[in-house]
């Protein structure tokens, strides 16, 4: 059963740079996370207790790390790569995961970096989705989009 888990270590943010995912350089964690937007609705029936429709949906992707002294590095982005796709307002493809893996497209709308004295400089940021994702697998190199077949 210990081989039935997923780790974080095979669930890491990645870049598309010139036609190449990159991972980000020394990411320490990252997260990815859904919201629906919803509007309030009552009915005749619902005594008193409110009920709501869900309506717009998003998604956005944090994540954390350390800052190399190298600004540049061949084969990962960094934080000052980042830094530069969240001044430009670029666009970007991304992927999460090696074996499950998450694409779509978003912006860096926030990065941040934490320098306390004596210790290592670490680094903060947010994506906020661009219209939706995927789920990808690699073995079949196909991206699957799931349909719910059931009745409100």
């Amino acid at each position: 059963m210990a081989n039935d888990f997923y780790k974080g270590d095979e669930d890491i943010l990645y870049i598309k740079v010139n036609e190449t995912y990159y991972p980000v350089a020394c990411l320490v964690s990252n997260d990815f996370s859904e919201n629906s937007g919803t509007i309030e609705t009552t009915t005749r029936d619902n005594l008193g207790w409110k009920t709501f429709q869900p309506t717009n949906q998003s998604f956005e992707v944090s994540f954390e790390g350390i800052e190399t002294q190298e600004d540049v590095i061949n084969g990962l982005v960094t934080y000052k790569d980042l830094q530069n796709f969240k001044k430009t307002q670029t666009l970007i493809d991304f992927r999460i995961g090696s074996v499950k893996i998450i694409q779509g497209q978003g912006y860096i709308i926030n990065i941040s970096k934490n320098s306390p004295a004596g210790d290592l400089v670490s680094f903060s940021g947010l994506l906020q989705g661009f219209g939706s994702y995927d789920n990808y697998d690699p073995n079949l190199n196909d991206v699957f989009n799931y349909d719910l077949n059931f009745d409100l």
